[in-house]
């Protein structure tokens, strides 16, 4: 699977409804413990049925999962920018650290999301897909990529 964004996420980050630079963007954790297949047209976290994020969240001592839960960490030094050299924009962030996260799942995917009202109403923005990464009790890096963890080649 490769990395991708949700649409409809992607669309409110960009049109002003939740903008990137201003609003509170998370990023939370997807294990393979409950099977979750990546799908651009996912509107929410919850959608009341099979295969959505709020199932696949990784469920291991360390991570506080569901809305609002401390599992789910908040993405600061957000920047957009503009790289002529190679005709593209670039969405980045500081990188992020889980703290001991419990043996007992892998890790398949992060998800950057907007937390709104519940998980119900919640919108996924993009889904970063890295080398699987199984949980054993220590810490967990997101490490973006120097160009940043979304690009948008023009």
């Amino acid at each position: 699977m490769a990395s991708g964004a949700y649409t409809s996420g992607l669309t409110s980050a960009m049109n002003g409804t939740s903008p990137f630079l201003t609003t509170t963007h998370k990023v939370m954790l997807v294990s393979t413990a409950t099977p979750y297949t990546y799908d651009p047209d996912h509107d929410f976290l919850d959608a009341g049925g099979a295969n959505d994020l709020t199932d696949a969240e990784t469920n291991v001592g360390g991570y506080t999962r569901g809305f609002g839960g401390a599992g789910r960490k908040t993405m600061a030094s957000k920047t957009i920018t503009s790289n002529d050299t190679s005709n593209r924009v670039e969405w980045d962030c500081a990188d992020l650290t889980w703290t001991a996260l419990a043996t007992g799942e892998t890790l398949e995917a992060a998800v950057a999301i907007v937390e709104i009202t519940n998980d119900a109403a919640s919108q996924p923005v993009v889904y970063l897909d890295p080398t699987n990464i199984p949980t054993n009790g220590s810490d967990v890096t997101l490490q973006f990529a120097s160009n940043g963890f979304l690009n948008f080649n023009v």
